[in-house]
């Protein structure tokens, strides 16, 4: 995934208690400070509004959800601040919480690693205390950022503390992009033989790890024989699966049905997919196995994504060899 070029900070950004709204604003430029010369960033954004705005609610609850580094001050115990990390952590995305030196935790949070800083710093940055905290903060910052980018699952909240099977169910989502147009090819290596084609996906149902798409473009094929290399099949030709399952662990698992003018056909096909940076499915690979009621064949699979200009109309299927 592409790194997003924020920060969130979870923070108050209202006046509470011992806290002056000019309080916060000093604590943010700090924060958004120690960012920068961390990681490079000049565009540390607050995810925090005080605002019950519902599209200001939908803003904050995607941010939560995107931004791969957020920092979550808990100074004061304010409730929305609390709220919005329990969000955080229900998402499982990478948090950083820090706390102020006079602020006591009113629940159980001292399981998640915090890093306290001194109350007074945005009126005294030249105490050792200081010093200390932008230290480790910045070293945290950095060692958060490397993980998230190498995708490193020791950044999950919820693993520390859910057994592997529990967070399993939690974790099924499928983080994929799946719609868009592909080039498909099926091929038995044995036999010279290959077919494909252009095809659109869009995506019919979610649930959980579970999706469903429906296929719909242009088939062609190599024959046996090489007599006819490139014969057009029924357009525009339709392939539905019934059920697909991509896992966590980047491998899927589809079941699939046909329908033809001379039989139905099913079958299914496993492998493995390839994502880009942004997590966009580029790639499936596999072997498929088809039951065509007199015989059970099977073949290799590879579907790429291909650029979303090109039309059924001026796209040739390569015959490659195999």
């Amino acid at each position: 995934m592409e790194f997003n070029k924020k920060c969130g900070l979870i923070m108050p950004i209202s006046g509470i208690n011992d806290y002056s709204a000019g309080h916060w604003i000093g604590v943010k430029k700090i924060l958004a400070s120690i960012v920068s010369d961390a990681i490079n960033y000049d565009n540390t954004e607050v995810v925090s509004f005080d605002n019950t705005n519902p599209e200001i609610k939908s803003r904050i609850f995607n941010h939560l959800f995107e931004i791969p580094l957020v920092i979550c001050d808990v100074s004061g115990n304010n409730p929305n601040v609390l709220y919005e990390l329990g969000l955080r952590v229900a998402f499982d995305m990478p948090i950083i919480i820090v706390i102020d030196e006079k602020t006591k935790f009113n629940f159980d949070l001292s399981s998640f690693e915090h890093v306290m800083y001194p109350t007074q710093m945005t009126q005294n940055k030249d105490t050792q205390e200081y010093k200390k905290f932008r230290k480790i903060l910045t070293s945290k910052i950095k060692s958060v950022y490397s993980a998230y980018k190498e995708k490193n699952t020791s950044l999950s909240p919820l693993s520390k503390f859910l057994s592997q099977e529990n967070y399993f169910q939690i974790k099924r989502g499928v983080p994929f992009d799946i719609s868009g147009k592909y080039e498909y090819k099926c091929y038995r290596e044995n036999q010279g033989y290959a077919h494909g084609g252009i095809c659109s996906i869009y995506l019919r149902h979610v649930r959980g790890n579970m999706i469903e798409w429906h296929l719909q473009g242009k088939r062609c094929w190599k024959k046996d024989n090489h007599e006819s290399p490139l014969v057009k099949f029924q357009n525009p030709y339709n392939w539905n699966t019934n059920k697909a399952v991509i896992f966590p662990d980047k491998s899927y698992l589809l079941s699939y049905g046909i329908s033809t003018p001379e039989s139905n056909i099913l079958g299914f096909i496993r492998g493995n997919i390839e994502t880009s940076s942004n997590d966009n499915i580029v790639l499936f690979n596999g072997d498929y196995y088809q039951d065509e009621g007199k015989r059970l064949i099977k073949g290799g699979f590879i579907m790429n994504k291909i650029d979303e200009a090109i039309t059924y109309k001026n796209y040739s299927f390569p015959l490659c060899e195999f």
